[in-house]
């Protein structure tokens, strides 16, 4: 005889939500984790067979952020058995919900701390890559590194008043708000740099260098833009989260249920994709510059690293800028 389930409206439409939004999370996730694996082994390719400066530091760099990205669909993939499994026990009124619940709450507090540190991570790099293309000039990373604290501050105390009971007045967006802020002024600094030492070139070497400081301007602005959009529809969706009552069960709550998923698993994955990306679209062009053998005497390979040799006479009207600058 079939056993038939007297569900409460609420608690189902909570599972629900908490279903919809992990099982979103999941499969946005390992759907970028696998176009990630690709762009993670190039980029180690290219790093092995072109032996930049401070290989050993961006090996490191981008192994520790394929480790994290790796974290995270595995920590998501948890997520999503813990979250059916709780499903289930709403509907059965199972007596482990209150454990799942709680195992559901520790994967997701998990989740956060590897998002925060493996966001940390790749401002970090980029932060590096901006030191360089500066000169080394270490004024210029005063606001940046202010700035990329103050992310991780904010996330933790987010953190900690969210899971504090009866806390209230920090708002949730506020880490990744300051995030976006971080990424924007890194991306700028870093592209308003090579776009100003460009017009130098151009006047000094020619139009013919244009070309190279364009397409370095162009790998910065667009991995920079693309993790940029990812965190600013994150945003979004936490704030129509925030304006929609889980516990009601309508189309509303479940679109906001799947966008905060999508968008959270393009913020986890993105963070590592959009540096790896750099490096992998300069190793293709380099190895396609390397097969067709094009060139002229004394330029680079098109596609391969900006390398420009100036000479000492004009170092100094370069603002100190290095003979030799490579722009990966």
């Amino acid at each position: 005889m079939p056993v038939a389930y007297i569900v409460s409206s609420a608690e189902f439409a909570a599972a629900w939500a908490i279903m919809l939004d992990v099982v979103s999370l999941t499969c946005t996730t390992l759907v970028l984790y696998g176009l990630y694996i690709v762009l993670f082994i190039s980029a180690i390719r290219t790093l092995a067979q072109r032996n930049p400066p401070r290989r050993r530091a961006l090996l490191l760099t981008t192994s520790v952020m394929f480790f994290l990205g790796t974290c995270g669909a595995a920590v998501t993939v948890a997520m999503t058995g813990v979250a059916i499994r709780i499903m289930k026990g709403v509907v059965q009124q199972s007596s482990d919900l209150l454990h799942l619940a709680r195992v559901l709450d520790v994967l997701q507090l998990t989740e956060v701390v590897r998002v925060t540190l493996n966001n940390a991570v790749t401002d970090m790099l980029f932060l590096y890559r901006c030191y360089m293309i500066w000169g080394s000039k270490k004024k210029v990373l005063i606001l940046p590194v202010l700035c990329i604290v103050a992310t991780v501050v904010l996330a933790v105390v987010t953190l900690t008043w969210q899971r504090t009971p009866g806390s209230h007045g920090i708002d949730s967006r506020a880490p990744y708000i300051m995030s976006l802020g971080t990424n924007l002024l890194l991306m700028v600094l870093t592209a308003g740099r090579i776009w100003y030492k460009s017009r130098e070139i151009d006047t000094i070497l020619g139009p013919i260098f244009r070309t190279r400081y364009n397409a370095a301007t162009a790998f910065i602005l667009e991995s920079g833009a693309m993790y940029c959009l990812c965190l600013v529809l994150w945003i979004v969706s936490l704030s129509t989260l925030g304006s929609t009552t889980l516990s009601t069960l309508n189309s509303t709550a479940d679109f906001a249920a799947v966008l905060s998923g999508v968008t959270a698993g393009l913020v986890a994955q993105t963070v590592n994709i959009a540096p790896t990306l750099i490096l992998v679209r300069v190793g293709m062009g380099h190895d396609r510059s390397q097969d067709s053998g094009t060139g002229r005497p004394g330029l680079p390979p098109a596609g391969g690293p900006i390398r420009f040799r100036v000479p000492a006479s004009l170092e100094e009207g370069f603002d100190s800028y290095p003979m030799v600058v490579d722009i990966k």
